[in-house]
């Protein structure tokens, strides 16, 4: 849990059932308790009121995890404005591609596989037999790893 300090501008990331908090937004921290567990902010309508620490996240923490997820969602090579005051007038994101996520378990017919397999066996390895041929003629622990 992050401890806040008096004056310290904080962002409310948590705003479920308080209707004078708002999500996103930018408060200052009046007053923090010697725990850290509360802090004292002007709310919406300007009343000071007490909540929880947890509800709120510093703004240079806010800013920087706000940056990341919109630069995970960025296609590598885009050309985005910078606003003004920072130097240079675009940026190039060299953004990683998102890697497909591979399935953990594929589900395929038997007979199907069969076929393959015999097919690669005639193709790649010039080998004129049935994958049934090729497992009678090697150990049993080949034909119970292909039959899982």
């Amino acid at each position: 849990m992050a401890k806040f300090i008096a004056g310290q501008t904080v962002v409310c990331i948590d705003a479920k059932s308080k209707r004078y908090l708002t999500e996103g937004k930018s408060y200052v921290v009046i007053e923090a308790s010697s725990s850290g567990r509360s802090v004292l902010v002007k709310d919406d309508s300007g009343v000071r009121r007490g909540t929880l620490a947890s509800r709120f996240q510093s703004k240079v923490a806010y800013e920087q995890e706000k940056m990341e997820r919109f630069f995970e969602n960025v296609p590598a090579g885009t050309i985005i404005p910078v606003p003004r005051g920072m130097v240079g007038g675009h940026m190039l994101v060299q953004a990683m591609p998102k890697k497909a996520k591979t399935p953990r378990t594929v589900k395929i017919d038997p007979l199907d596989a069969k076929v393959a397999l015999t097919k690669m066996l005639k193709e790649v390895y010039g080998i004129e037999a049935t994958v049934e041929q090729v497992i009678g003629s090697m150990d049993k622990s080949l034909e119970l790893v292909l039959a899982a």
